[in-house]
């Protein structure tokens, strides 16, 4: 007997309907959770890059105040106390500045310049009165009553066979001092400590009594001597009057004896071709770096640092991701180059072009504060301020919103190093009325690729897609070695990563960077690119110009704008060497981004009343923090959480 139609259709119904498995639904589970943990680690290492230049930047800004310490100090109390020279300084001693202590390790040392001779020279004629004889494989100058006796101890009349060339015996050997300073972060996880020499010279000098001497040195921001530095000196209430340039040696120093004293006399101003530019401030009430004075028979230390320029891409947009233009914003850096009132090195004001772009070009390194004229900050990509290091370009987007009379910026961060921290749960309470916002930002981070080939989409973390076959993948990427000798190059190209919506991309990273240096320069590259599509016709691989002739080669360098709004993304590797015994390797690869313009440990609040505020930040992992706040105008707040 024939069936009903009906029956057939209820059958077909059911086999449909049928839901994901146990066994499904728990390998789903894990892959998520290794997935999650890869990029929590991301975040994690981008951060703590971050973390290491500015903490640098610290080092060395408390580097310059101690060595301008010593130099204002008198010639006989530079030394360590009960230290050979002895003077006041202690050897160790502890400074805080932004909330970090720092160890500081002061070394002082005489010097004996032979200019004027030195302690060991050998003199052709000895001094009246004196003789040398050889004891013990030793030249020494002794008086001649104690001839006799040295001899009948077995020592050699005259100097021993080998000693140093004849020349003028100083018998005041300390003629200068050297002084070394070098400082640590106690706590930090950067232990490595960083230092700055300098010399310091006695007040009167050999030569004429009328005149002084100006010595100026130039450092870079990591206290390094700076050679080729064009100095200029001017001065007008001077006899004679001086407007002249040089240069500074190998050692970072100019050396100007016999110049005309003067009180607070000299302009000095110091500067180098693509670098930044120091000098002295008379313009200014209360200077920072006010002009030279040169005093009879006196040296007249002083330390300039420059170092390469940097500049900052402002994106303005709003809320929507949309840019803003022709949009007044300011910058603002940490230096000064007056006090009471303060007068920045940076402080500008500028608008933004067509596209809600503009360009901070040829500015120092420092930490950078942007933000609107006439608008409100609802959050910055980075986190605000910007560590600024030599030479860097970065890119900053800045999301305004219409202007209220009183609104809240936190960011959250991690007290141990800096890290914006996500899903930071942040609420403002104010009687019965309770306002909360979460934080967010996203990374991903390959670490493993010992999977193999062959997966187009990124599920399996220790797969990718392709390579030329002359790689090995496993817990590292290297080129592949057949008996001993590398091939000269090679690639390897990821997977796709699905970032699940509409994303910004923020920086590209590796590490290691630093490669032996037989394999050449660049001898570890890659390139980027994206698509709205998991399976475009073609993955465009380009570099941090937006083209397929660059590559980006630095530890965590800006992702090209080129690839903003777009969902998926893949990586190409390119190992090189020039050495086909030595090859490069890679152990990490990081890229990080943000989706729909939600910035990192960051959360805004713009309905606000000019009242105090209980604020309360909970995120998992850390303590909770609870404080009072004034909300008084447009106020930032920065709340740093600490692991439980």
């Amino acid at each position: 007997m024939m069936q009903p139609v009906h029956n057939y259709i209820q059958v077909i119904r059911s086999k449909n309907n049928r839901g994901f498995t146990l066994v499904e639904s728990l390998v789903s589970l894990a892959v998520l959770i290794v997935f999650t943990s890869g990029v929590y680690g991301g975040i994690q290492l981008v951060s703590q890059v971050v973390y290491q230049s500015r903490l640098r930047i610290l080092q060395s800004s408390v580097l310059n105040e101690q060595i301008e310490i010593i130099r204002n100090m008198s010639f006989f109390d530079i030394g360590i106390v009960n230290g050979a020279p002895a003077g006041l300084l202690q050897r160790t001693v502890t400074v805080t500045k932004n909330n970090i202590d720092f160890i500081i390790t002061r070394t002082v040392r005489n010097i004996d310049d032979p200019f004027d001779g030195t302690i060991d020279a050998i003199p052709i004629t000895p001094p009246d009165g004196k003789v040398y004889v050889c004891s013990t494989g030793t030249t020494l100058l002794i008086d001649e009553a104690e001839f006799d006796t040295y001899i009948a101890a077995g020592s050699e009349a005259g100097p021993c066979s080998g000693s140093p060339e004849a020349g003028r015996f100083d018998q005041s050997p300390a003629d200068y001092k050297f002084v070394e300073v070098s400082v640590r972060c106690i706590n930090c996880k950067q232990q490595q400590p960083i230092s700055m020499s300098t010399y310091v010279g006695p007040r009167f000098l050999e030569g004429n009594p009328d005149n002084g001497a100006l010595f100026i040195e130039v450092i870079d921001a990591s206290g390094r001597p700076v050679q080729g530095a064009t100095v200029r000196i001017m001065s007008t209430s001077t006899n004679p009057i001086y407007d002249f340039e040089d240069t500074t040696g190998n050692d970072g120093m100019l050396r100007i004896v016999d110049i005309a004293p003067g009180q607070n006399a000299y302009q000095i101003m110091v500067s180098k071709d693509g670098y930044t530019t120091d000098m002295t401030v008379s313009t200014l009430e209360n200077p920072v770096k006010p002009p030279a004075s040169v005093v009879s028979q006196s040296v007249t230390s002083r330390t300039f640092t420059i170092d390469l320029v940097s500049q900052i891409q402002v994106l303005a947009t709003d809320e929507r991701c949309l840019p803003l233009s022709n949009t007044a914003i300011n910058i603002t850096g940490e230096r000064i180059l007056a006090t009471n009132p303060d007068v920045f090195v940076v402080n500008s004001s500028n608008n933004t072009d067509i596209i809600g772009r503009y360009t901070f070009t040829n500015i120092p390194w420092d930490s950078y504060t942007v933000i609107p004229a006439s608008l409100d900050l609802i959050g910055a990509i980075p986190m605000l301020p910007l560590t600024v290091i030599p030479g860097a370009e970065v890119d900053v987007q800045l999301l305004f919103g219409p202007n209220t009379p009183h609104s809240l910026l936190v960011h959250v961060q991690d007290t141990a190093n800096g890290d914006p921290i996500s899903s930071a749960t942040v609420e403002i309470l104010q009687g019965a009325q309770t306002q909360s916002a979460i934080t967010g930002i996203g990374t991903i981070r390959q670490v493993d690729w010992s999977g193999g080939a062959g997966q187009e989409l990124y599920i399996a973390e220790t797969q990718y897609a392709a390579d030329n076959g002359n790689v090995i993948a496993d817990s590292d990427v290297r080129l592949t070695d057949i008996v001993g000798v590398y091939p000269s190059a090679g690639w390897l190209e990821s997977s796709t990563f699905d970032l699940g919506e509409i994303t910004n991309f923020v920086s590209l990273g590796v590490s290691p960077m630093s490669q032996p240096i037989e394999t050449g320069t660049s001898s570890v590259r890659l390139q980027f690119a994206s698509s709205n599509s998991s399976t475009p016709s073609t993955w465009n691989f380009l570099g941090p110009d937006g083209t397929s002739s660059t590559f980006y080669t630095a530890i965590n360098q800006n992702i090209a704008d080129i690839h903003n709004g777009e969902r998926y993304a893949r990586y190409r590797l390119y190992l090189s060497t020039m050495d086909t015994t030595i090859t490069p390797t890679v152990s990490d690869i990081t890229f990080s981004f943000v989706s729909a313009c939600t910035p990192p440990g960051q959360a805004y609040f713009s309905t606000l009343s000019e009242e105090t505020y209980t604020i309360v930040v909970t995120a998992d992992g850390y303590q909770a923090y609870s404080s009072e706040i004034d909300i008084s105008g447009d106020v930032r707040l920065v709340v740093s959480l600490t692991s439980e």
